[in-house]
């Protein structure tokens, strides 16, 4: 049954020989049926109305596996929404868990649930939190009054949950003041995927807040490249603004960490003409001890353009001294 589902729906012939498997006595191969029509997604669309009495099933393995199996089917009936709806408020926490990650699955469509799926941001199981917060983010409609709720559980004891939040937000925050403000908060946490997540939500917004740029130049120290080079990409994309923090930026050239020098060079180069500033500082390391360094500052000053030529005396009084 496995093998069908994997076929996905160019295996929509089986369909029938898989529904006959959920009458089997054995719970195993029911459940195994179930997880390969989700696999199957919209070609098992025919046989939803014969799993939605599995959503009651008595073993919770069983009543997941629908859950999860009509989420990935869909679309969302009435009668569907109606038992993932009363799932959620279930004793069982596994159950709350399949029936959130279902309908967030099931989109838009289950707006009216939105409600619920805030409630459960403060469930006190953690894999419930993560997918009550996960669907939010991908039903998207009607979310707004989830904002407040996911800002203040960023102080959430579990790093996993902090990171589905800054998802979410990136996903239906992006024009709200108070998701960026939650976004930025994101930036100074102690766990490096969860600064990730802030930098990628805020990387899809429009518009940034004021309070971001420092902690963006923070970012540039941070000891994750990747965290380097998204604060940098984000620096640059809004360099008419980063331009105010150019002091700050230019300090890191003399950074102990070869990383952080390079990570500042970069970032300058790509804020173009918002650097003019910097040209002495970054001229004054072209002759830096890292090679990577080196180059970064050399292509940034490339960038930066025709405006670095005022500054050629200085760059060929560097150059003489014998740099490598």
């Amino acid at each position: 049954a496995g093998a069908l589902g994997q076929i996905g729906p160019g295996a929509s012939v089986s369909v029938r020989a898989l529904t006959k498997l959920l009458k089997s006595d054995h719970r195993k191969q029911t459940n195994v049926a179930l997880e390969a029509l989700g696999e199957m997604g919209h070609a098992a669309r025919p046989v939803v109305s014969e799993l939605l009495p599995f959503l009651a099933s008595p073993h919770v393995d069983t009543a997941n596996a629908a859950a999860e199996a009509l989420g990935r089917i869909g679309p969302a009936s009435k009668e569907m929404l109606e038992q993932l709806e009363d799932m959620l408020e279930h004793q069982d926490s596994s159950l709350r868990q399949y029936a959130a990650k279902a309908i967030g699955d099931l989109g838009a469509d289950a707006a009216h649930v939105v409600p619920k799926l805030i409630e459960l941001v403060e469930d006190p199981h953690r894999d419930v939190r993560e997918a009550a917060i996960r669907a939010l983010g991908k039903v998207k409609v009607g979310t707004e009054e989830a904002i407040p709720v996911l800002t203040d559980s960023l102080s959430d004891r579990a790093w996993t949950v902090r990171q589905e939040i800054l998802w979410t937000l990136g996903e239906i925050g992006t024009e709200s003041e108070q998701a960026k403000r939650g976004l930025v908060m994101g930036l100074s946490d102690d766990r490096g995927k969860v600064r990730q997540s802030a930098l990628d939500a805020l990387a899809k917004c429009r518009s940034i807040p004021p309070q971001s740029f420092e902690p963006l130049i923070s970012c540039l120290n941070d000891k994750h490249p990747s965290i380097q080079k998204g604060a940098g990409r984000l620096l640059a994309m809004h360099a008419s603004d980063s331009k105010t923090y150019l002091s700050e930026l230019t300090l890191l050239l003399n950074d102990q960490d070869e990383q952080t020098r390079c990570a500042a060079a970069e970032t300058l180069g790509q804020m173009g003409v918002f650097s003019e500033e910097a040209v002495p500082a970054l001229i004054s390391r072209i002759d830096d001890p890292h090679p990577k360094t080196r180059s970064a500052v050399q292509k940034s000053l490339g960038q930066i353009g025709p405006r670095v030529e005022h500054y050629l005396p200085d760059l060929l009084e560097v150059l003489s001294d014998g740099s490598p």
